[in-house]
This record gives structure tokens, sequence and C-alpha cells, in this order.
């Protein structure tokens, strides 16, 4: 048996240089499919927390709570555009590799703009490299700017253990615990959003996908005004109040699946 002749005449077909180029659309088996999606997991959750990092660090105090909203806006752009992708190719063979591998769209551009985003100041400072923290200050600020020499006290290495001890402890859990509350709801409302369209008789079938894309769009609309109350609100208020309005919104959907638009 040949080696082209090993691979299934369906599988053959729906190759395409678009999803040849991502090791996650040419898997051949379930198991494969899951390992690839973990490990861009992995680089995700390695790239939100620097990329945020960085934009906290270069953005000015007044603008950083728009910046970051717009972080949020961004993602929320994008889950209703893969709504609309997977739309549009659901009916496709072999449509899911082209829905997966149509994140290498975006992923080339990210990567040719970031290719001139400068070192962090802060961190370069942290390592001694002052000349070169002052460099990429002048280059973002101008000569307005100027990154002061203080003298630091030696810092001892902290070890992972001592971040759950000297009441750091109780600040994780309850932030891990805030997290978890909040994200694990939103990507169950994802995962089974066709079906929760449908269970509140906004569309059946393939229309139920269009339904999921509307609720990424109320996501992003709602995402806007919180750039500007976090100025004027406050953070806690602000997060209390949104917390409060989330837990309303799941209880309903939680309480009455099929009202008001049972038919």
């Amino acid at each position: 048996m040949t080696t082209k002749e090993a691979v299934p005449k369906s599988t053959q077909s729906k190759r395409n240089p678009l999803t040849s180029a991502c090791p996650t659309t040419s898997a051949t088996t379930p198991l494969l499919l899951v390992i690839y999606r973990f490990f861009i997991g992995v680089f995700v959750g390695a790239d939100y927390p620097i990329a945020t990092s960085l934009i906290t660090e270069f953005t000015p105090k007044h603008h950083r709570a728009i910046s970051m909203g717009m972080v949020s806006a961004a993602w929320y752009l994008g889950a209703t555009v893969a709504a609309v992708v997977g739309f549009a190719l659901c009916d496709v063979d072999g449509g899911w590799r082209l829905m997966l591998g149509s994140a290498i769209v975006p992923c080339v551009f990210l990567l040719i703009g970031r290719c001139k985003v400068p070192e962090s100041p802060l961190w370069l400072k942290s390592k001694g490299r002052h000349e070169e923290a002052r460099r990429v200050v002048f280059r973002v600020y101008g000569a307005d700017v100027i990154l002061e020499d203080e003298e630091e006290e030696p810092k001892h290495k902290t070890g992972f253990a001592e971040v759950f001890s000297k009441g750091y402890a109780a600040r994780i859990v309850f932030l891990g615990i805030l997290t978890l509350c909040q994200v694990v709801p939103m990507y169950a409302i994802y995962t089974f959003g066709p079906q929760i369209m449908c269970a509140f008789g906004l569309g059946v079938e393939k229309s139920t996908i269009l339904g999921e894309s509307v609720l990424s769009l109320f996501f992003l609309v709602g995402s806007l005004p919180a750039m500007f109350w976090l100025n004027s609100m406050g953070r806690r208020p602000l997060l209390i109040r949104s917390l409060l309005l989330m837990a309303v919104g799941l209880l309903a959907l939680g309480l009455f699946p099929t009202a008001p638009f049972s038919r």
C-alpha cells in the first residue's frame, strides 16, 4: 500500500495551502486535534499576559482603561467574525479545517506588526541593560521622558511556593475563583452557543450560528461603555455591578431555557 493510498480520500480532497500550513487543520484523529489545540492554548495563555503587560506599561495612565478595553473588544470582534466564517463554511466539504486554518490570516498580520514592538524598558532595566531601556523610552516617548536610574535594594529570587504564602495565598484563591466563575460560563456559552440559540427559539440548525455571532456582537458593544466607566466609576464598583448583572443573565438562562421565545 502506498502512502497516498493510506490517506482517506476525504482527507486528501480537503487539503489546501491554507490548511496545510497549520498543524491543527492537518489532524487525522480527534486525539491529535486535542493535542494541537492544547498547545495553541498554551501559546495564547502566554501571549495574553505579556501583551496586556506591554500595553499597560507603554500606555499613559489616563488612557490605560481604554487601551485595555480595546483588547477585550478585539477579542469579541474576533469571535463575531469567527461565527460568520463558521456560518459560511459549515456546509463546505472539510469546512472545519478551513475554519481553523483561517486563523492563520490574522496571526500573520499580528506577527508582522509585533516585529517592531520594543522590549519592555522596565524589564531591560531589571536586567541591568539601562542604555537599551533609555533608547526604548526615547523611541516611544521622545526626549521629554527620561528613565531615571534609581538605587534599588538587592532583590532575592522568589520561589514558586512563596507566591502562595505571606498573605498572597488568599488573594490568589479569591482571584482564581473570580476568574473561574467568569471565564467558564462565558466559554460554555460560546461552546454551546448554537444549542442555546435553538433552545431560545432564536434560529434552527445553521441559522443558530448567526445567532451566536449576534451574541458576540452584544459582548463587543457592551465592552465599549465599560472602557469609559472604569475611570469614572472605579474598578471595584464596576466589577461588582458587572458581576451582579452577569449573575442575573446566567440565572435567566438556567431557570428559563425556553422562555420567552418558546414555540
